[in-house]
């Protein structure tokens, strides 16, 4: 099974959960670092963790309706659009379908947060701290 981390949305856990014929193997965490428009990204090995299938799921099974991937996009939005810079949005798209965040979804999200669209580019509106 491969999941999210519980406390880090960046890196990955891979846990064994199928042993009926053998001991329980450890979970590794990994990472996907360095995609860019041309590239690949790599895989990372983390090292082992004790976080468990049941720790993975009790993230996912939050009480009432949840909206992983709406949260998963806004998170990606953010990221993505740090420092005030304007980025294209079909290269907003790109990196977001690269890490399994729909068009639909992201755009959703875009709207929720009041992304600013400007031409073909999208910006993250000011916020006053």
């Amino acid at each position: 099974m491969v999941g999210l981390h519980p406390e880090d949305d960046e890196t990955r856990v891979f846990v064994h959960i199928k042993h009926n014929l053998s001991a329980r193997g450890d979970s590794l965490l990994y990472t996907l670092e360095g995609a860019t428009d041309s590239e690949v990204p790599e895989l990372v090995w983390g090292g082992a963790t004790d976080l468990t299938a049941d720790d993975l799921a009790r993230k996912a099974n939050k009480v009432g309706r949840p909206d992983d991937a709406s949260q998963e996009a806004e998170m990606f939005l953010k990221r993505a659009l740090a420092g005030g810079v304007a980025r294209k949005i079909k290269d907003v798209v790109r990196d977001a379908e690269k890490r399994s965040i729909s068009d639909r979804t992201l755009r959703k999200a875009a709207r929720k947060m009041g992304i600013i669209k400007k031409g073909q580019t999208w910006k993250l509106a000011e916020t006053s701290s």
